[in-house]
């Protein structure tokens, strides 16, 4: 599992004078350091050591929420064509950012996408002659 898939919030700490991380999806997990790239650093490390820890406890390990996905990974998640993800992202029913030319999506919001009910295929056609 790569760190950096985890979702980290970085706060500056003017009692301790240092770059505070939060890891809110490992309980218990946080990090800090002299500059944010030293706090983000060691927070990277943390995370590998408490997966260790857990795997060594036998305990599950929680999937990361906060991993951006690309249209293409969303489209795979979800069983759609690449060019179908970024149509639900243009019309706004699946939550995205535009990066570029691409698509930043939460995995979260594709998780809640894969969730939802979505009616698919075309209208019923009105019955002829009334």
């Amino acid at each position: 599992m790569d760190p950096k898939n985890f979702q980290m919030i970085v706060n500056w700490s003017e009692e301790d004078q240092a770059y505070l991380v939060e890891l809110p999806e490992l309980p218990g997990a946080m990090a800090d350091g002299a500059t944010r790239q030293e706090a983000i650093a060691n927070a990277e490390i943390m995370i590998r050591e408490w997966i260790e820890t857990a795997q060594s406890l036998g305990r599950p390990i929680p999937e990361p929420q906060s991993a951006l996905l690309s249209a293409p990974e969303a489209a795979q998640r979800l069983g759609l064509s690449d060019a179908m993800v970024r149509r639900y992202c243009l019309q706004g029913r699946l939550p995205a950012r535009k990066i570029g030319k691409g698509w930043a999506i939460r995995r979260r919001d594709v998780e809640r996408f894969a969730a939802a009910p979505r009616r698919s295929g075309r209208p019923a056609s009105m019955a002829h002659g009334s």
